[in-house]
């Protein structure tokens, strides 16, 4: 049996492209139906699953041994995964939306993978890898968080604006790895075969955390007001 398989094309739920791909069993469990597929440093679903179709999770642990890029998983099995914390979701299109805040690994996966993908793709336009740098300052840091706030919007630059919105935190992660890169080229502070992206991915999680803890509070704070205000009524 053949189905079409949707799949991001950027990595996460923006423009989709199809393929045909024929019915494979689980490659964990044997299930025979399978329709998410493990991609790397995420899984996503496709038509043909009940719960992930169109979307994009990312892998908080190592995925299980055995698994190869395209290898299939069933929906119980990524249930178990999900549930166990080795997977979360970020985006989907046609299920439930993701949550309005991540965990601090899934910000930091997400942030390096949006960044070490835009360094590649600047290496191959380049057609050279630019040389080893050491790693940059407090001052070189900073320079390079202004600039990519300028390329993007960046959350985790400051609370104000819009508060967290669900289906948008992993996008946005990914957006904002992929200008942090851009930038650190452009400033001449990304060098060698990956660009030395790691103390940025941890910054900008915990940046992200500490922006949706105060983000919490102030939900929590605002529905106790409502609340109160209900009952005193």
């Amino acid at each position: 049996m053949w189905l079409l398989q949707l799949r991001p094309s950027c990595g996460w739920g923006a423009a989709y492209e199809g393929r045909m791909v024929k019915m494979q069993t689980c490659c964990l469990c044997g299930n025979g139906s399978a329709c998410v597929s493990h991609e790397g440093e995420v899984a996503i679903g496709f038509f043909g699953s009940v719960r992930y179709d169109t979307t994009s999770m990312i892998w908080i642990r190592e995925a299980p041994e055995g698994l190869g890029h395209g290898s299939l998983l069933c929906d119980q099995c990524v249930d178990r995964l999900v549930e166990e914390g080795a997977l979360e979701i970020f985006h989907s299109t046609l299920g439930a939306p993701a949550p309005a805040m991540l965990s601090n690994e899934a910000y930091r996966r997400l942030f390096l993978r949006g960044a070490n993908r835009m360094y590649r793709d600047i290496l191959e336009a380049r057609g050279s890898i630019a040389e080893p740098v050491a790693g940059p300052g407090e001052a070189e840091c900073q320079a390079i968080r202004s600039l990519r706030a300028r390329i993007c919007t960046d959350p985790s630059a400051c609370i104000s604006g819009p508060g967290p919105q669900r289906n948008e935190a992993g996008p946005k992660a990914l957006e904002v790895g992929a200008a942090h890169a851009t930038a650190a080229v452009l400033l001449g502070h990304a060098g060698g075969p990956d660009g030395g992206f790691g103390e940025a991915a941890v910054h900008y999680a915990d940046a992200m955390r500490q922006r949706d803890e105060i983000w919490a509070e102030m939900i929590a704070a605002l529905e106790q007001e409502v609340s109160s205000f209900s009952s005193a009524a």
